[in-house]
């Protein structure tokens, strides 16, 4: 099996975040957010990206859980197709509304999460694991096991990425468990992928196979193609 593939160039169909669980029930239209999805998900994410742009450009009919989870959807398929600057301009602009009085904890972990996917694309590696830090604190207050394991993932990414890959097994490891015990075997094989990737780092090459044989099996298992194109 090859070696896992680089950070930089995984594509964010799984990008170390559960993003789509976390916008479900959160008060988004779900036509315009499912077709969105849809899209991203089977890689049209020019078409997803005027599909957001258009209901945001609704603006005040659209509701601040709605507009989050659009500005989520927008921002990865900008960085899909290398739109860094626009995806950070959505992430910015998400976090700002997660900073609102009164905001769900799910959506402040959402923009956390989303800021530190985009910034960890910029290389702005150090950056994305304090925001990522930022996400755990939120999500560790909520008690949310979903949440919780959701920005463990984003930040053992980043720690693989500030070349903490010791650290990154471990967190990869719990993420894992967790999304084991939740059921979510395309999460799970997320963190399998970041295993993977840190234990090549470390140079435990058996380790790193495993660890890849696990995430392609488990993303072919859940459907998961964008997690099943990163894994292989």
């Amino acid at each position: 099996m090859p070696r896992p593939k680089s950070p930089a160039a995984r594509r964010p169909g799984g990008n170390g975040a559960d993003s789509a669980a976390l916008a479900d029930g959160l008060g988004a239209g779900p036509d315009a957010i499912s077709a969105a999805r849809r899209l991203a998900s089977s890689r049209q994410h020019d078409a997803s990206i005027a599909c957001c742009s258009a209901q945001l450009d609704d603006g005040p009919s659209v509701d601040i859980g709605e507009r989050m989870a659009l500005l989520e959807l927008r921002a990865r398929s900008r960085v899909a197709l290398g739109q860094l600057a626009q995806a950070m301009r959505d992430a910015d602009a998400l976090q700002g509304l997660a900073r609102r009085r009164g905001c769900a904890p799910a959506l402040r972990v959402l923009a956390n999460i989303c800021a530190a996917t985009v910034q960890m694309r910029l290389g702005r590696n150090k950056l994305a694991l304090e925001t990522a830090r930022h996400a755990m604190g939120v999500a560790r207050k909520s008690r949310d096991a979903r949440l919780i394991a959701s920005a463990t993932l984003c930040e053992a990414e980043a720690q693989l990425r500030v070349a903490h890959p010791d650290l990154a097994v471990d967190g990869a490891r719990r993420v894992a468990a967790l999304f084991g015990d939740l059921g979510d075997d395309a999460q799970r094989g997320h963190a399998f992928w970041v295993e993977a990737f840190a234990q090549t780092r470390l140079s435990n090459n058996p380790a790193s196979r495993a660890a890849a044989r696990i995430a392609v099996a488990l993303a072919r298992s859940s459907g998961d193609e964008p997690g099943l194109a990163n894994a292989r």
